[in-house]
């Protein structure tokens, strides 16, 4: 890149992240609203608080993610990379409630749904009970915008790495940001973004290691490796990538790595060695919980079982085209990404093998489990980790167009793109999580019982998710219904993309 190049690379950069932080603090419920969330977040307050990671209060579904340790003490089945990550704006939230900010601002806090009947209040629309407690759990909103955003920045120089378009990087930037499901789950305190953000990091080092040489090479991959194991101590599912990635590195096309087959093994152990040392502190947290190395929690004595092995066929249905959690339905997105691998693979074939072997894989993998679907969230919320890496065909097509392609298939994309971003919008403003518990009934079927609730198309949230209550706490100041605030909030982004897209077409040489 030249000068000009490299300023507005950065510049578009700060837009976007700037960008996603106002956008994705309009849309946070500013609470926690699941369980798995809120076993987190206390585990974060355990290490403030008793040195640990032991959970000193457990919910009321007393079962649900944890299980006692050797100590007697009870702990998270989860991993434990979100809960160190987080504890610091745990321990500054504390201080912020404790300081009296919330005394006089209620209006400010969200009920988090798991904490002193959060849920129930928040349907029945009560007034906030237990101030402190809510008060810091709505502060944590901070933590997935923070992440969620950063996850945009590391997309936009993902993309840039394979094209080196500005432009391209920053249209797929603008769909993956606004116009995939990240619009909703940066709502949450859910674990998978962070995942997704330490895996799109250590893609990206490997990248970068191509093109160097000799220690700085190395260095780069070490750290690739220990950031892809930080996204296995986040989320243990992110161990599907590992052998995708060390495929990309031994199969590399750039010349730096063709020198010999032992260079290319020497690479590919040194990214495998960093991963390793993030298992072995994993190896360690398991041990001196549950006094072995390969035990989470989940199959300890006593602790909730969440399912077991399976035939993949029912789930990959499920998680691709079932009513309330297929893939293509809640962030069709990816179909346009499908559609250009092709082409993507054309111009970066180890990597686009690489990647669809991963996301087929952890396909096949997460249908073969009975709890493919994710429990209460929006879609299927074990794939989400995979939308940036379906994305980046999109991203490398629009950098192709800006410089050579035709002026109706910039259109068409920039089209579709504002129809996704239309549809998530549609999806951030309900609160699915308590649109899917006052759907759990139908005609005195218990819909929850064997997961029937997510292939009924009668309470499908792609369908009628508006008709229950409003998620986002700012949003719920204005006052009219869902469908007409919906219909406002469309038509900004609708004009804010086609502005986007106008600058770009005007300094743009299409035809």
């Amino acid at each position: 890149m030249n000068q000009s190049q490299k300023k507005g690379f950065v510049v578009h950069g700060l837009y976007l992240f700037l960008g996603a932080m106002l956008t994705y603090s309009i849309f946070s419920y500013w609470g926690i609203r699941a369980p798995d969330s809120e076993i987190m977040f206390r585990s974060a307050q355990g290490l403030i608080h008793q040195g640990d990671f032991s959970v000193e209060q457990e919910l009321a579904w007393k079962e649900f993610g944890i299980a006692t340790g050797i100590d007697g003490k009870n702990y998270s089945i989860f991993g434990p990379g979100q809960a160190v990550v987080s504890a610091g704006l745990v321990f500054l939230a504390e201080q912020v409630v404790d300081a009296g900010f919330f005394d006089e601002r209620p209006f400010l806090i969200a009920e988090s749904h798991y904490f002193e009947g959060g849920i129930r209040d928040f349907v029945n629309g009560a007034e906030v009970k237990n101030i402190r407690g809510h008060a810091v759990r709505s502060l944590m909103g901070w933590f997935n915008i923070l992440v969620a955003s950063l996850c945009v920045v590391v997309f936009y120089g993902l993309v840039h790495s394979f094209e080196g378009s500005n432009t391209g990087s920053l249209l797929s930037s603008i769909l993956f940001a606004f116009g995939t499901p990240i619009l909703a789950y940066s709502g949450t305190f859910f674990s998978e973004l962070l995942a997704m953000l330490f895996s799109m990091l250590a893609m990206l080092l490997i990248i970068k290691a191509s093109s160097e040489i000799g220690s700085d090479r190395y260095l780069k991959l070490l750290v690739g490796g220990l950031l892809l194991g930080v996204s296995i101590l986040v989320h243990i599912t992110a161990i599907l990538f590992v052998p995708f990635f060390i495929f990309s590195i031994l199969l590399s096309p750039k010349a730096e790595f063709r020198d010999s087959l032992c260079l290319k093994i020497k690479c590919a152990g040194i990214f495998a060695s960093g991963v390793f040392l993030a298992l072995v502190v994993l190896g360690f947290y398991n041990f001196n919980r549950f006094g072995s190395v390969w035990e989470t929690g989940r199959t300890v004595e006593g602790a909730m079982r969440y399912g077991g092995w399976t035939s993949p066929l029912h789930g990959i249905q499920g998680l691709l085209f079932s009513a309330g959690k297929g893939f293509f339905f809640y962030c069709p997105a990816i179909i346009l990404g499908l559609a250009l691998w092709k082409r993507f693979y054309l111009k970066n074939k180890v990597w686009a093998l690489s990647l669809m072997g991963a996301c087929l894989f952890r396909l096949v993998f997460i249908a073969s489990r009975s709890d493919w679907s994710g429990g209460l969230c929006l879609g299927p919320r074990y794939l989400i980790v995979l939308i940036p890496f379906l994305l980046l065909p999109v991203g490398v097509y629009l950098g192709e167009l800006r410089r050579t392609g035709s002026l109706k298939a910039f259109i068409g994309v920039g089209l579709f793109s504002g129809l996704c971003v239309i549809q998530q919008i549609y999806f951030a403003l309900g609160d699915v999580f308590s649109y899917w518990r006052l759907s759990g009934m139908q005609n005195g079927v218990n819909l929850f019982k064997g997961g029937l609730i997510y292939e009924t198309w009668e309470v499908s949230p792609l369908l009628f998710i508006l008709s229950g209550l409003r998620a986002p706490l700012l949003l719920q100041w204005v006052a009219c219904d869902n469908w007409t605030l919906f219909s406002v909030l469309s038509a900004i982004a609708g004009l804010l993309l086609f502005y986007v897209y106008y600058k770009t077409l005007k300094c743009g040489s299409m035809k």
